[in-house]
Parts: C-alpha cells; sequence; structure tokens
C-alpha cells in the first residue's frame, strides 16, 4: 500500500426475523477507500443465541398445622433472554396419619427459546394439637338415686379421635356414700392426646324413715313389751322412757332415734297405756277342800290373791254367808280361827283391788270332829308269852297338822280289869299314851294289855284324844344300872326283854340304834319284888316297832 486508506462503516444491519426471544443476528459491512478513491468492502455477522435456562426459584418447603388453611407459594423466574412461561409441571401428595400428608409441587419455566428449568416446594402438613375434649361437670347425687357417668365429648381438627376410659377411682365417704372421678382419655391418629375427668359425689341427706307402731292399751299386770320400730337404715336406739300419771290408769311413752352412718336422724314415739278392769283371782290355799280338824279347833285361813296391778285393798273372809275376818295389811293373807266348835263348815274369800275389782273364791267346805278317828286293827286275844289280853287299835290323823301327843283312854274296866301297860289314870279313866308325832295322813297303832283276874273278856270303852305336850319326862339323876337276864327276839318280832325287880322300885327301858342317842320307852315299870318281862311291840312304849330299824339297843335303869 502506497498509502494511507480510511475505513467506514457502510451499513450494520440487524434481523430478528426466524429469531426466538430476543436472539437475532446481526451484519456490519465496513469499507475502505485510499486515497484514491479506491474501495472494498467486507462484512461481519453477528449470531445472537439463547442456550441458557430461565432461573426459576421456588419458595422453601413448609410445615403447615393440619386444620390452617395453606397454599403452596407461587415460584418466580429470571430469564436473560426474555419472557419465559411459568407452569406447574405437577403436585404430588403423600399421606401420613390422620389427616396429614405432604405434598410437593414441582413448576417449570420455559423461555420462548425452549430453554426450561424447574424447582419444587413441599409443603407437611402435620398434626401436633390434641384434640379436644369435654367433660360434663361433676354433679351429686342423693344416696339411693341411679347414676351414670356422662360420657364426653370430642373434636380433632384433623380427622378422627378414639375415646377411652383412662381410670376410675372411688373414695368411700359416710355409709354407703362415696365420691367416684371417671377420667377419659382423647386420641387422634397422630397420637396426640388429652384428658379430662368427671367426678359424681354421691351424697346421703335423707333422714332414715323410723316407723314406731301404733300405741296400744294392756291390762295392767299382763306381760307387755314395746314394739321395737322399723328403720329403712342406721342404728336404733332408745332416746327417752316417760311414765306419765299413777295409780289405776297410767301410761308410758318410748321414744326411739334412728341415726344413719352420714348423721341423719328420724324419731318415733309408742305409747302404751295400762288399765286395770279385771278383778283378782282368789284361791283359798289353806285349809283345802275336804280338809279334817279335831275340836276345839284351830283354823289357819290362807288366801292366795293373784292382782294384774298387784295392789290388794282388803280380803274378807266368809263362813257361809256370816262375816269372820278381814285382812288388809297385805299378803300373806292369813286369819286365825280358834275354838271351832264341831260342825262342817263352808268357806270363802273376797278381795277387792285398788282399781275396785272385786273377786271371790271357790268354797272350800271343812269339817270339825270331836276327836281323833280310831280303829280296832286287831281283837282282843290272849298271850300266852306275858299272860295277858291284847288289843291293837289305829288312831289316824285326818287333819293337815301333826299329832304331837296321842293318848288312848280305856274305860268301862270291870271285874278288876286293869289297863296293864296303862301311861296315866285322868279322871280315874287308865291311857296309853305316844309321844311321837304322827304325820297328816299317818296313823299309830297302840298295843293295849290288860290284866284280868277272872275269865271274863272285857269289852273297854276306847276314846282317843290329843293333848298338849308336857315338859316331863326327864329321868333324874343319880340312876342306876341294872341287869338284864334275858333278851329275846320273838317269833311274832317283838322284843323280849326279863330282869328282876325290887317291889315298888321304879324302871325305864332305854333304847337307841346307834349306841350315843338314848330315848325312853313309856310308861315306867313298878317293880313287882320278882323277875319281869317287858316286851317292846312299838307303840306306844317305843316310837316304832322293833322289825322297823335293822339295829335295836336296850339298857335298863332304876330310879333312886
Amino acid at each position: 500500500n502506497s498509502g494511507s486508506n480510511t475505513i467506514s462503516i457502510v451499513s450494520t444491519v440487524t434481523n430478528t426475523a426466524g429469531h426466538c426471544g430476543n436472539t437475532f443476528d446481526a451484519t456490519r459491512t465496513w469499507q475502505a477507500s485510499d486515497a484514491c478513491g479506491n474501495s472494498a468492502t467486507c462484512s461481519q455477522t453477528v449470531m445472537v443465541v439463547d442456550t441458557t435456562p430461565p432461573t426459576l426459584t421456588c419458595v422453601p418447603d413448609k410445615t403447615v398445622e393440619c386444620g390452617s388453611a395453606w397454599t403452596f407459594d407461587a415460584a418466580s423466574a429470571t430469564d436473560i433472554g426474555g419472557t419465559n412461561n411459568i407452569v406447574i409441571l405437577n403436585t404430588v401428595t403423600n399421606a401420613a396419619c390422620g389427616n396429614t400428608f405432604s405434598a410437593t409441587r414441582t413448576w417449570q419455566a420455559t423461555d420462548a427459546c425452549g430453554n426450561s428449568g424447574q424447582c419444587s416446594q413441599t409443603v407437611t402438613v402435620v398434626d401436633t394439637t390434641p384434640p379436644g375434649i369435654v367433660c360434663h361437670a361433676n354433679k351429686f347425687i342423693e344416696l339411693g338415686a341411679a347414676w351414670s357417668f356422662d360420657p364426653p365429648t370430642a373434636s380433632d381438627g384433623c380427622g378422627t379421635n378414639t375415646i377411652t376410659i383412662l381410670s376410675t377411682v372411688t373414695n368411700l365417704g359416710c355409709g354407703q356414700t362415696l365420691s367416684a372421678t371417671r377420667t377419659w382419655k382423647v386420641t387422634d391418629a397422630c397420637g396426640n392426646s388429652a384428658q379430662c375427668s368427671q367426678t359424681v359425689t354421691v351424697n346421703d341427706t335423707t333422714a332414715p324413715t323410723l316407723s314406731c307402731t301404733t300405741n296400744k292399751t294392756v291390762e295392767m299386770g299382763t306381760a307387755w313389751n314395746f314394739d321395737e320400730p322399723i328403720a329403712s337404715d342406721g342404728t336404733v336406739t332408745v332416746e327417752s322412757t316417760t311414765t306419765n300419771g299413777t295409780g289405776c290408769s297410767y301410761s308410758v311413752t318410748r321414744s326411739w332415734r334412728a341415726v344413719d352412718a352420714c348423721g341423719n336422724a328420724a324419731r318415733c314415739s309408742q305409747t302404751v297405756s295400762f288399765v286395770d278392769t279385771t278383778a283378782p283371782t282368789v284361791t283359798i290355799l289353806i285349809p283345802t277342800n275336804g280338809t279334817t280338824y279335831i275340836a276345839p279347833g284351830t283354823i289357819t285361813l290362807v288366801a292366795d290373791v293373784f292382782d294384774l296391778a298387784g295392789t290388794i285393798q282388803s280380803v274378807v273372809f266368809y263362813s257361809g254367808t256370816n262375816f269372820v275376818g278381814e285382812v288388809t295389811n297385805g299378803a300373806p293373807y292369813m286369819l286365825t280361827l280358834t275354838n271351832v266348835a264341831v260342825g262342817h263348815y263352808s268357806l270363802r274369800a273376797e278381795a277387792v283391788d285398788a282399781c275396785g275389782n272385786g273377786g271371790a273364791s271357790a268354797s272350800v267346805t271343812l269339817i270339825v270332829i270331836e276327836r281323833p278317828p280310831l280303829t280296832i286293827v286287831t281283837a282282843m286275844h290272849f298271850n300266852p308269852q306275858t299272860g295277858l289280853l291284847e288289843q291293837t287299835v289305829r288312831v289316824f290323823n285326818p287333819t293337815l297338822s301333826e299329832y304331837q301327843v296321842v293318848r288312848v283312854y280305856a274305860g268301862n274296866l270291870t271285874n278288876g280289869t286293869t289297863l296293864w301297860n296303862e301311861s296315866g289314870v285322868t279322871n280315874g279313866v287308865a291311857y296309853v299314851q305316844s309321844n311321837n308325832r304322827i304325820q297328816p295322813g299317818s296313823y299309830v297303832d297302840f298295843i293295849l294289855e290288860y290284866y284280868v283276874p277272872t275269865p271274863t273278856v272285857p269289852n273297854p270303852q276306847l276314846r282317843a284324844e290329843l293333848v298338849e305336850p308336857s315338859g316331863g319326862g326327864f329321868i333324874p339323876s343319880g340312876v342306876v344300872g341294872q341287869h338284864i337276864v334275858h333278851a329275846l327276839m320273838l317269833s311274832n318280832r317283838t322284843f323280849l326283854l326279863e330282869f328282876d325287880s325290887v317291889a315298888n322300885r321304879i324302871y325305864y327301858v332305854q333304847y337307841t340304834s346307834d349306841l350315843t342317842t338314848w330315848k325312853t320307852a313309856q310308861p315306867a315299870i313298878t317293880g313287882t319284888g320278882t323277875r319281869v318281862q317287858w316286851i317292846d311291840n312299838g307303840q306306844p312304849k317305843t316310837e316304832s316297832a322293833p322289825i322297823e330299824q335293822p339295829l335295836r339297843y336296850y339298857r335298863l335303869i332304876a330310879l333312886p
């Protein structure tokens, strides 16, 4: 080149046709001219292309509580090559517990040249909130009323839940009262749980029912009791017993109180009224019907009086319609009659109680006889052992009192006949006497021995009499023991003693069964100066026949 040249831009042509987005091609033409006007041109084309995907930005993943409103956060995109188009590529959901899940959304941004980019956002829906549970309010129930716990209600913002009974705790109170607390638990599908409780208190504020039997009237003196009341519950105790009035009409009131275990109480009363409308029951105890007495009779009247009220004003005794006597000083109702003559009597007693009720006994008959009954047991006969005539007589005791001393008099003894074993003489009449007691209904047998100087058999007039016991019969001091020549049990079971006697000396035979206590046979024996035979054949000599005792010992004594 022989000189300088000048380069100038001829043209710059930009072409967008057929290009995407912001891409294009640009052609620039340069011309070089020298000083001589010579020129030359050349061109350069620059192609602007877009191969870079747009930049797509997603919001970070997030966690949302189940039940809360939520949305995916829109993605944003930038592109150096112009605009781009963002579309949701997909949304993928994965279920979890209950209504929880995780959802992933993928966006894609594509520019005008078809370049694209993607991003995703995951939203996790979790359940960390316990379900809601609502229990009914605590309640109070009266004892005896039906009751039950009230089931709770539950709610959950994220699906279903299950209610279970966690526990029931019972605390005992007074009596049968209690308080019971039940706790429920609600659990949702994700294991979140909540609890609540209800307490039911069973109270006893109701007093027991105490029912007393109706008041009653009782005849005074009869057995009676208060009627125990009936209580629905609790312990029944007697609160008080009050007596109102005295005498023939009064009443007794008893009050009961029932208290249950919780202190609730109830009361009731029963009144028993007493009246006396029953006549006394009168019974003559002594004498009994048909009793026999010996004149002059001493009769003791004894009446038994029973009255419901127990108070007798007087007891009056009658013989037939005749007033005999009155007793007002209380039991025993006893009256003694003396010197009662021979005869038949009908006695009765009448009693009046403090309330004016009168009652009478049944009549009791009795007889007063002149003397004790006497019968002949063995007729007059000869005893070759003693050479005497004998007869056995029996004196019976038909009375209710014992005989203390009994005599049998033998009168009308003629032709020189004497009562050989006499105990004594009264007004010229000989007798034998028994000092042994004769019980009522029993008897005593006497063997009467007669000395008869002629062949004539005596026909004595016999009579029995009671006499008062005397203090005599004692053996004076200075007595002398005597020798018994012969002693023998005879074939008739009587016992024979023989001894030599001194004329007109007094002898006694004594006997015993134990060699300690000696008794004296009756009567005394007057010595004859010869050998005397004495036979123990029982009454009146000794208290009983020898055969009636297993052992009997004898001794003989003489008075000084």
